[in-house]
């Protein structure tokens, strides 16, 4: 006698996924996709826009947190509530058998503009040094709706890797979100912040230039140096350093790969080629 299993289950999910992951488009012939960008013009992939400035009010939320929780000041309870009980350092020191109570003082201005660098770049490439950028591709985008901020950024060349008839995929070096639309032109072009030493310089001298706020938002691995902090002194305005490494790691690996559109017609199919 034979015993056979039967997994009839397990076949019907396999073809329901076969159903869902579908092998990815190929070209026809070699640089079909690569004809759909005639250099007229080019636009970005609105969930990846939507992505991006909601992590952007995530940043600018989370330092007006942090600056608040830094300029907080806890006390016993003598002749007045101020901001409140602080019921964390009132449950710690229980035993004394005082109340304790926040004391906020006041933080001047808010987060504006947000910079993000992943990987930093020389400005101009040494002498020595042969090799070719690998962050050669620089835009300055201008918001299409009062819902979305204008955006200035360094990346991989979107061109070079194509993932579909009219779409390019890069990597982010670094980006500047600036709020509101409208306001940012031509930030690599702007002789203005010449002086910038590396391409996260010139997006922190644009957000300085361009925030309409007085706090900027600084996120690197490394903080800027004590001459851009004399800048935005001068400025009146404050940078706000953030470590990268302070941040989600996932999140920031899914918002560095972005992609770019020969056209707005080539959004309707976007989706079919652009897997997260």
């Amino acid at each position: 006698m034979r015993t056979i299993h039967f997994h009839p289950k397990l076949m019907q999910r396999r073809r329901r996924l076969m159903k869902i992951v579908r092998p990815r488009e190929k070209e026809r012939r070699k640089g079909e996709w690569a004809e759909r960008f005639t250099g007229d013009s080019i636009c970005s992939y609105p969930p990846e826009d939507l992505a991006l400035e909601h992590y952007g009010a995530f940043l600018r939320k989370r330092t007006e947190r942090v600056l608040s929780d830094a300029h907080t000041q806890v006390a016993p309870f003598s002749t007045s509530l101020f901001d409140g009980v602080d019921v964390r350092e009132t449950v710690r020191n229980w035993h004394q058998g005082k109340i304790y109570v926040r004391i906020e003082q006041l933080v001047r201005g808010k987060p504006g503009a947000v910079v993000v660098i992943f990987d930093d770049e020389p400005l101009v490439p040494e002498d020595d040094d042969e090799a070719e950028p690998k962050f050669s591709w620089h835009m300055t985008w201008q918001g299409e709706h009062e819902d979305e901020g204008d955006m200035a950024l360094y990346a991989s060349d979107p061109f070079a890797q194509l993932v579909g008839p009219g779409i390019g995929r890069a990597l982010y070096g670094g980006f500047l979100l600036n709020r509101p639309p409208g306001q940012m032109f031509g930030v690599w072009e702007d002789p203005h912040f010449g002086e910038a030493r590396t391409k996260a310089e010139v997006l922190l001298r644009a957000a300085l230039d361009y925030s309409a706020e007085r706090l900027v938002v600084y996120v690197a691995a490394a903080p800027p140096r004590p001459a851009l902090r004399q800048l935005a002194q001068r400025m009146d305005k404050k940078i706000v350093y953030v470590p990268l490494g302070q941040l989600s790691p996932v999140a920031l690996k899914r918002l560095r790969v972005f992609h770019v559109l020969s056209d707005r017609n080539v959004r309707a199919v976007a989706h079919r080629y652009i897997r997260d």
